[in-house]
This record gives C-alpha cells, sequence and structure tokens, in this order.
C-alpha cells in the first residue's frame, strides 16, 4: 500500500516560505543602510507632477528667503 502525503495549504506553504526567508535574511550594514540625497540625471532640480489646481497655488504663492540656501513659503 502507498503512503499518500498531503499537500501543504496555502498558510503552510507561506509559513514555510517566510520562515526560509528569516533564516536567510542579512541586515545591513551601518554603511549601506546610510540614506543618501540623489537627483535624477545629476541634476539638483526636484521634479514633482502636480494637479492643475496645486500648481495654479504654486505658481501664486510668495517665497521668502530666510537664509543663502533656505527659503520659506509665505
Amino acid at each position: 500500500m502507498s503512503s499518500l502525503t498531503a499537500t501543504p495549504t496555502y498558510n503552510e506553504s507561506r509559513e514555510e516560505y517566510l520562515r526560509k526567508k528569516r533564516e536567510e535574511h542579512v541586515p545591513p550594514t551601518a554603511a549601506k543602510a546610510k540614506l543618501d540625497s540623489r537627483f535624477l540625471y545629476g541634476d539638483t532640480t526636484l521634479i514633482l507632477h502636480m494637479c492643475f489646481d496645486c500648481r495654479r497655488l504654486s505658481r501664486n504663492t510668495m517665497v521668502k528667503t530666510m537664509a543663502k540656501h533656505t527659503k520659506e513659503l509665505e
């Protein structure tokens, strides 16, 4: 007589997959976890996609210079 093996359920398969991933996981070092600012194509311009109302509000907002490189919206 042959023995039948039950196929694992979705939750059992998921738990097994997550257990294996936890065993393989290596946390990043402090050097790899450091966040650096990066810009698109090496340009320091920040590009935002906005709806029409937000663009209109942005264009009509006055900007006040606080320091050499710091500005504030009024």
